[in-house]
């Protein structure tokens, strides 16, 4: 069961129970929901949140639910996996000789890379979908259905990417991450960046994040920050357009209202997201993978167990 009374909202980054605005949060994935914005922390949370048994329901059928998996999309993936080994490579030289726990690894890209460099005795996947477990199972790697499945606490670093949004306490889900690595073992992360202000629908996020939050929850569960940064198109470039946002509100309630004719090829015209990945521009050049800058559309952050 949900929580719907406001007076027992709490931060899920912060733990703060002060809040400085409301308002509607629109979800393919969860309904009736709010999205919070915490007074002390910035962070934004949606209210109520699903309770774990929806989550865990969700989770195994995430790439079918949330984001359905095209050629476009896995192209895009692993673009984006090999700007990530770069920037880890950048601050963690020896990495591919490193014990990798890859959580969320989605199809695998993080393995395929470093196949050819790493020890794949060196590298377990964690997956909650059911269909890409067994493919990434087939590609040779060792792959879990949850952190609890992983019996190693040795690993020198895990990577976290596009994982940590997803979650209602972040605290606690760092502080079991915390329990798998090495002492001064290192932690990846890449989350979207305040991604409330360009999208329509958050889809499966639960926290919205900016800088201070992100550095705030690390603090808050004593991992040491090497790098935060931002990386991609800037935020404020993303914001669409009104001509866009009619578009995609009438897109909603139609899909909404009568899910069947989104099966009508005219109405596909309007999916941006398709035609923008269609650019004949290199994916890394279009979606600035590498360009780091303030106010990029992710955040990546390296850190390191400081306990």
């Amino acid at each position: 069961m949900r929580e719907n009374n406001l007076d027992v909202w709490q931060c899920p980054v912060c733990n703060d129970k002060h809040y400085i605005k409301i308002e509607n949060s629109s979800s393919r994935c969860f309904k009736d929901i709010l999205l919070i914005s915490c007074k002390k922390c910035t962070a934004k949370s949606v209210f109520p949140m699903p309770s774990v048994h929806e989550l865990i329901q969700f989770n195994k059928s995430y790439w079918e639910l949330a984001q359905p998996l095209n050629k476009e999309v896995l192209e895009l993936m692993f673009e984006q996996a090999k700007s990530r080994i770069k920037y880890i490579k950048r601050w963690v030289p020896n990495f591919e000789n490193m014990k990798i726990l890859d959580f969320g690894s989605g199809p695998g890209y993080i393995y395929d890379l470093l196949n050819s460099s790493c020890n794949q005795n060196n590298y377990i996947a964690v997956e909650s979908d059911i269909v890409l477990q067994s493919a990434i199972s087939k590609k040779g790697a060792i792959v879990f259905d949850n952190l609890h499945e992983v019996q190693e606490c040795n690993f020198d670093i895990i990577i976290l990417s596009h994982i940590v949004e997803h979650f209602g306490n972040p605290n606690n889900f760092l502080l079991e991450i915390k329990e798998k690595l090495k002492k001064d073992g290192f932690i990846f992360i890449e989350i979207p960046n305040q991604d409330d202000i360009y999208k329509f629908d958050l889809g499966a996020h639960l926290v919205v994040y900016n800088k201070k939050a992100i550095a705030q929850l690390l603090e808050r569960v004593n991992f040491k920050i090497i790098n935060l940064t931002t990386v991609g198109e800037n935020i404020n470039f993303l914001k669409p357009k009104k001509i866009e946002i009619i578009i995609r509100g009438i897109k909603y309630i139609l899909k909404k209202s009568f899910p069947i004719i989104f099966k009508l090829k005219f109405l596909k015209t309007f999916d941006l997201s398709k035609i923008q990945i269609k650019n004949k521009k290199s994916l890394e050049a279009k979606f600035k993978l590498n360009y780091y800058t303030d106010n990029g559309r992710w955040l990546r952050i390296l850190a390191q167990n400081h306990d």
